[in-house]
Formats: C-alpha cells, sequence, structure tokens
C-alpha cells in the first residue's frame, strides 16, 4: 500500500473513531470510502470502533498513515478499560463504563459527547478517547457540563455519518448544526469531584475508601453498588433503606430516578451526573458510617444486594460485616391490579422512543 498524501496524527487523548474521521476529511473523502478501502470485509461503522482494531487490521492503516500501531493502540479504549476490568473483554457484550452506542446498522442512539468549549479550542476539532468513559460528565478544564446530543434537533452524535464535504467534526451530522456554538451548563460539582478522583484511580491504579488504599477495580464497584441502591430505593418495601440512603447525606426529594431505567451506559449525560453525585456523596460517608447506620436501622445484607449484581472486591467486605439472613419480600397487592404509576409509564414511553430512533434505519436503508 501507498501512503496517503495527507498526513494526520492522532491527537492527545483522541479516539480511533475520531482520528479516522479526521483522516479521511484530509484526504477528501467520506468515512465510507475511507473505511471500505482499508476494510473492504468490514462494515467499520456499524461496530464500536473505538473499542480497538485486530492486530491484522492495525496494518492497513500503519502503512497508509506512517503511524505506529503502538500509537494506534493508544487511540483505543480496550487499552483503557483493562486498567479497571479483570475479566477478559469480549467483543460481542457491552463494557462496563463505556458508553454504548446502541447501533443498528450506522444509525446509533448515543454512545458519544463533548465539550463545546474543547472543540471551540481545536484547530481540527476532535473527540477524546475519556469521553466515552461513562463516569465523564463533565469539562475539568472548562467546568461545564459535557453534551450528549445536538441542542438543535436533539439527535445524537454521529461525526461518522458526515461528509468530506462538511470539513470538521464539529457538525450535527443530521441538522448540520454548529456543535460548536453550545454554551454549556455548570458542571455538577460532585459528579466532578467523582470523575477527577477517578480519573486519578485509572492513571494510578489505585485510589482511597475509607482512609484504605483500594484498586480502581475495587472503587468502580463500590460506585456501581451505590448507584444500585440509589436507583432502587424508590422501589424499596423498606423504609429502613430509605432511610439509610437519608442518612448518608442523601435528601428524600433527591432525584436519582431514570427515565429509561436504561443500564448507566445508555443514560444521558445529565441523568449520569446526578446519579455519579450522590454515589459521590456516599462513598464519600466510608464503609465504617455506612455499616454503622445500615446496622442502626436493622439492615441485612440481603436487603442491600440487588440479586442482579456480581458484586466483588471492597464492597463485598463491607457488606460482610452485616448480618446475613433470608428476608421475605412481600409484593403490593395492589401492584397487578391498579393502574401503572406516571414514572413506570415515562420509563416504557422512553425505551419506545429509543427503539423507534434505532428502527427508523430499516426506512433510511
Amino acid at each position: 500500500m501507498r501512503s496517503w498524501p495527507v498526513t494526520v496524527e492522532p491527537n492527545d487523548d483522541e479516539s480511533l473513531s475520531s482520528w479516522l474521521l479526521r483522516l479521511a476529511m484530509a484526504q477528501g473523502c467520506d468515512p465510507l470510502i475511507l473505511s471500505g478501502w482499508l476494510w473492504p470485509a468490514k462494515r467499520v461503522w456499524t461496530l464500536d470502533v473505538d473499542r480497538g482494531l485486530t492486530e491484522r487490521d492495525i496494518g492497513p492503516l500503519c502503512e497508509v498513515t506512517g503511524v505506529t500501531g503502538s500509537v494506534i493502540e493508544q487511540t483505543c479504549l480496550r487499552q483503557l478499560v483493562s486498567r479497571y476490568v479483570e475479566a477478559p473483554l469480549r467483543s460481542n457484550s457491552s463494557w462496563p463504563w463505556v458508553l454504548s452506542i446502541g447501533s443498528r446498522n450506522r444509525l446509533r442512539t448515543g454512545g458519544l459527547q463533548y465539550c463545546p468549549r474543547c472543540i471551540s479550542e481545536d484547530r481540527d476539532p476532535y473527540y477524546r478517547r475519556k469521553w466515552r468513559l461513562a463516569w465523564h460528565t463533565c469539562c475539568a478544564k472548562h467546568g461545564i457540563q459535557l453534551v450528549d446530543r445536538c441542542t438543535a434537533c436533539a439527535s445524537p452524535l454521529e461525526p461518522h455519518r458526515l461528509h468530506a464535504s462538511d470539513v470538521h467534526l464539529g457538525i450535527c451530522a443530521t441538522c448540520r448544526h454548529d456543535l460548536r456554538s453550545v454554551a454549556g451548563e455548570a458542571a455538577n460539582r460532585d459528579a466532578l469531584r467523582f470523575q477527577e478522583v477517578t480519573d486519578q484511580a485509572l492513571d494510578r491504579g489505585t485510589t482511597t475508601y475509607g482512609g484504605r488504599e483500594v484498586s480502581v477495580f475495587d472503587w468502580l464497584n463500590a460506585a456501581r453498588f451505590f448507584i444500585v441502591i440509589l436507583r432502587n430505593r424508590e422501589r424499596h418495601v423498606s423504609e429502613a433503606v430509605r432511610s439509610l440512603v437519608e442518612r448518608m447525606g442523601i435528601a428524600r426529594h433527591a432525584e436519582a430516578r431514570c427515565a429509561t431505567g436504561l443500564a448507566l451506559e445508555m443514560l444521558p449525560v445529565t441523568e449520569r451526573a446526578i446519579l455519579l453525585s450522590l454515589a459521590w456523596t456516599m462513598l464519600s460517608v466510608g464503609p465504617d458510617e455506612f455499616v454503622s447506620q445500615a446496622n442502626s436501622l436493622g439492615l441485612v445484607r440481603s436487603q442491600l444486594v440487588d440479586e442482579r449484581q456480581s458484586l466483588k472486591g471492597v464492597i463485598v467486605e463491607v457488606l460482610d460485616r452485616l448480618p446475613e439472613r433470608s428476608v421475605t419480600r412481600r409484593r403490593s397487592p395492589t401492584a397487578s391490579s391498579g393502574p401503572r404509576s406516571r414514572q413506570a409509564v415515562m420509563r416504557m414511553f422512553a425505551r419506545l422512543e429509543r427503539k423507534r430512533r434505532v428502527q427508523k434505519v430499516d426506512v433510511l436503508s
């Protein structure tokens, strides 16, 4: 293969997809043309290419760009995610704490977010790799919340659907609105604090929880545990669980519910920011106070652990300090006969909207 006429180096913390898109525009071709030429047997833009490429796929890219394989690997999520996930990363399943793109053909429901001020300052706008991580909800540099949709048409960010004529990535692929023009909302301070501490843990491999050094793996597992408690508290029959959350600094009226009930990695940035800020409050209390308050309320381990959760690490040690016994859960006698709550209806509607967005591709293709 011959080298391409225009050389484009990956920027600091640039995601793989962002670099590929800038490469295409620099050569004066659409992203589909570039990917089809490099990998004719692959439909790259139907996949989450940010996760990474195989050695076989990296080869042609190295040849035409002159960029080494090690540099290309630094643009991939696999290199980041492997620092906080102990299990093997499978290509056919979701990755913890990585935003889901919800792809069907080339249409997406989410997965990307950006800081309007960052891309305004960029000489050539690009997407950062860390913006793909679910705990990123703010820009630490500019103190504003990240944006995950076009503010003009509410479409998800889909820069892979741009054309060479669009010139740069700071444009909405659906309505051609300039994404750099967004003012941006102030960052949630506690969500930003959680983000900063977690980023430091990712870089160092450890952080502190309750005065004890824990791995980034343990830290994120503890955060996930508290997020599940926060999301489930409105559905808990036990008043004691709701009281525990309140005693740990979360006001009873604090909004932690999500419209869809989807996984954290599928939630919009505003909902994630709220959840992560509340999780930060509960983490800041520390394990000793958590156990003390749970014991004073007569709570047992099985009342706090969602049966769908697979808990590991330090949070298991914390929960083991609580008494264990089976708890019989009573179902509400009106649950099956009465009308659905407004919240339940809104969740169903939000899920349908997500499906409708994906199914549009059947009409467009």
